[in-house]
């Protein structure tokens, strides 16, 4: 991942959510994550008014750790190309 790229460290759950940064907006980098292999959701779904446009929520159910790898490098190229 970028260096300004933060994530949570899940104690628990099926889901990490990622802080992009400030110049990277999830929702417009969604159809080219997609056109990688990563699919997510939005920051701004999660909140009520604006907010989170610069950040998004990945689950990892259901993926094998080889896949988790694929998609962090998937994900991290979508960043870079979207700054």
């Amino acid at each position: 991942m970028p260096a300004e790229v933060e994530w949570t460290e899940p104690a628990g759950g099926f889901f990490v959510w990622v802080t992009l940064p400030e110049s990277v907006d999830a929702e417009a980098m969604l159809e080219s994550a997609a056109e990688a292999g990563v699919t997510y959701l939005p920051g701004p779904m999660f909140y009520p008014g604006d907010g989170g446009e610069n950040a998004l929520r990945l689950s990892f159910t259901y993926v094998k750790k080889d896949e988790i790898t694929a998609g962090i490098e998937a994900l991290a190229a979508s960043i870079a190309q979207a700054r």
